[in-house]
């Protein structure tokens, strides 16, 4: 009696209740598992290991809006000169925009866009904490839940970049608190907080949208019904031109991007659907082969699955503990999900960040089985059962990390480590008259950025000149504007149409990064 007495008034306590408000349990816990991940030490670490070729574009698309003073935020361009003035665009640039904003205040710092990712990220989780709040009380229980999707290796990896997949995400976590606030509150200011949201989240990574798409089924599905006190929508007829609109500007920002890469000369983005029955047999195969060898232990570990799997069949079969809505919510969400793998199901083959355009899914999941499991009273079995797994799943997170970060790791090891010595890179070639507004040849390089982004420069790679008769096709850029020869792997002498453009070399920086002028 005493100790209940005790624990009760702990509980209740004022630093809990500050606790509790500010969200520093999960502050603390992000952090935490942010030097646990050993994160900060690739905090300055440019565009890296898997995929760095959309990395750099990301971050070129930032870059290039601070280099730029005056640039429209309708007018994103890329380092790469392929298209005119290497104008291009993908997902809707409020991301990169924002972030050369925080440039102009503390530098061009990979660091700055990699902590607002992250922190953006965690913001979101944040959210869907206050979410679950929304659904159950058990304070405890939804701080556990928003902790998981950060011992997901895929998620912290990406969400600690530059590509904005997890961004979207977050935004769309945001936006599904302020959904859920107005089912129960109706307030209109919830409502519409929630609609800017869906629609930011929606242009920033289309897919993000089918957690939103639900909720026109809810409004087809109240048409239905007889007049009810309970009804998601009070006002239905002006709910769905709202509704709408969010869908109406994405698909304006879809035209809008096409036409601007048409416009442009540019093909570096894919704004199409890449889907399952175009897809020849051998790649299913290797896709689902990859899939189930490499990248199901980078989404979690094993045990996590197991426990995720549990989850899901404890939405299922206590269904009846949960409101229609989100009964309705959980079916029309899982179909969504099966639309969004077969309609991309093409790009996995070679991109895994696409894996985290499934996430919507796994985030209810967690939402739902929280109600469900403090209406069956099960909260202390279901916090032991988590934290072990959580335990099993963080060390599994860190070795994944860590491998993906290793200077060894394949896909890290294939660039020129020198370039990763950014600053002092940019400082030499200031000092060898090579200035940012020089536009440059960098090979080898497969990528239209990457090696341009270290560089700082805009100017060209061999994604434009080809492998072979490089000499050639080098003259023909020179033509367009380029000015000098960048070279940091010897492989590339071997090609004889080369030797007579390697005459006037200016400098070497590191030993291995050679510079000619043209």
């Amino acid at each position: 009696m005493v100790f209940n007495s005790w624990l009760k008034g702990t509980l209740n306590s004022r630093l809990v209740v500050v606790i509790k408000r500010y969200n520093l349990d999960l502050l603390l816990a992000f952090a935490v598992l942010f030097f646990y991940y050993n994160l900060y030490q690739y905090l300055n670490l440019g565009p890296c290991s898997v995929h760095t070729w959309r990395q750099a574009d990301s971050a070129s698309f930032a870059l290039s809006y601070y280099n730029q003073e005056s640039i429209f935020l309708l007018k994103p361009q890329i380092l790469n000169q392929e298209s005119i003035d290497g104008k291009a665009v993908s997902e809707f640039p409020i991301i990169y925009y924002f972030v050369s904003l925080l440039f102009k205040i503390f530098g061009p710092q990979d660091g700055i866009f990699r902590l607002f990712s992250f922190g953006l990220f965690c913001i979101g989780l944040i959210y869907f904490k206050k979410t679950i709040l929304l659904w159950t009380s058990d304070y405890l229980l939804s701080s556990l839940f928003a902790i998981v999707p950060l011992l997901s290796p895929l998620l912290v990896f990406y969400s600690f970049g530059f590509i904005p997949n997890t961004s979207a995400l977050a935004v769309s976590l945001i936006a599904g608190y302020y959904s859920m606030s107005y089912l129960q509150h109706k307030k209109e200011k919830d409502l519409f907080w929630g609609l800017a949201f869906w629609t930011l989240a929606g242009l920033i990574k289309i897919t993000t949208l089918i957690g939103f798409l639900p909720f026109y089924f809810f409004w087809f599905w109240e048409a239905t019904k007889e007049n009810s006190s309970s009804r998601f929508f009070n006002k239905p007829r002006l709910m769905l031109v709202y509704m709408s609109m969010v869908v109406i500007i994405s698909l304006c920002w879809v035209i809008f991007a096409k036409n601007y890469n048409r416009i442009n000369n540019s093909s570096f983005f894919l704004m199409d659907i890449k889907p399952y029955w175009r897809t020849p047999q051998n790649e299913i195969d290797y896709i689902w082969y990859r899939f189930e060898t490499e990248w199901v232990h980078v989404v979690f570990h094993p045990l996590m699955f197991k426990f995720y799997y549990g989850l899901i069949a404890l939405v299922v079969l206590f269904s009846y503990k949960i409101s229609a809505y989100a009964r309705f919510y959980f079916i029309v969400l899982l179909i969504l999900t099966g639309l969004v793998i077969i309609l991309w199901f093409n790009q996995i083959i070679v991109h895994d960040y696409y894996i985290i355009d499934w996430f919507p899914f796994f985030f209810f999941v967690l939402l739902a089985a929280a109600s469900i499991i403090s209406k069956l009273k099960l909260n202390k079995f279901a916090y032991v059962l988590l934290l072990y797994v959580m335990v099993i799943n963080v060390h599994h997170a860190k070795k994944v990390i860590l491998d993906r970060y290793d200077i060894n790791h394949p896909d890290r090891a294939y660039l020129n480590q020198s370039f990763y010595k950014k600053q002092e890179l940019q400082k030499y070639m200031n000092e060898i008259g090579l200035t940012r507004e020089k536009k440059v040849i960098s090979i080898p390089d497969k990528s239209p950025n990457i090696t341009l982004y270290f560089l700082n420069r805009k100017g060209w790679t061999n994604i434009n000149i080809g492998e072979s008769n490089i000499g050639t096709n080098i003259v023909k850029l020179k033509n367009l504007g380029a000015e000098y020869l960048v070279i940091s792997n010897q492989s590339v002498m071997t090609d004889i149409s080369l030797k007579p453009l390697l005459i006037n070399k200016i400098g070497e920086f590191d030993g291995s990064i050679s510079f000619y002028k043209l």
